[in-house]
């Protein structure tokens, strides 16, 4: 019994490092993107699908470590397994949540500034219509208001 615990454990090991791997390469691909809300946002929405694994082989990780400990079988090694593997998905975890903020941060000021860009460029057109309206009217710089001129 011993034996298939530690072989379902290392079983377990290589499926969660396996996504720890996807979740790095995700994470390093939205390191250099370009300033394009499409990019931005397919970069997101790749990393937050990463982000919803579920928790159950972590999980399962953790009791069969535990198991394995506490009947004294290969301590020591277990151990560190565990531990490199927590402080690696911890790190990982913590880069991966922090990167997606980023992104949501970047997307809403892309979101602000493409409005802002809307609203210049109705208020020029606007005012490219005024002016081409006192143009039209034969109106020289004297007749017009004040803001106009």
């Amino acid at each position: 019994e011993v034996w298939s615990c530690w072989i379902e454990l290392l079983q377990y090991l290589d499926l969660e490092t396996a996504w720890l791997n996807n979740l790095e390469e995700r994470v390093q691909m939205t390191g250099n993107l370009p300033d394009k809300f499409d990019a931005v946002n397919d970069a997101l929405e790749s990393l937050e699908s990463v982000l919803r694994h579920p928790a159950d082989n972590r999980t399962q990780i953790r009791e069969l470590g535990q198991t394995l400990i506490d009947g004294g079988i290969l301590d020591d090694i277990i151990s560190e397994k565990l531990e490199a593997f927590n402080a690696r998905y911890e790190e990982l975890s913590h880069l991966a949540v922090s990167r997606q903020i980023a992104l949501e941060q970047q997307l809403q000021t892309m979101r602000e500034t493409d409005h802002m860009l809307q609203v210049l460029q109705e208020s020029l057109g606007d005012l490219d219509r005024q002016l081409t309206s006192y143009l039209t009217d034969r109106i020289d710089a004297f007749q017009m208001p004040q803001e106009a001129q």
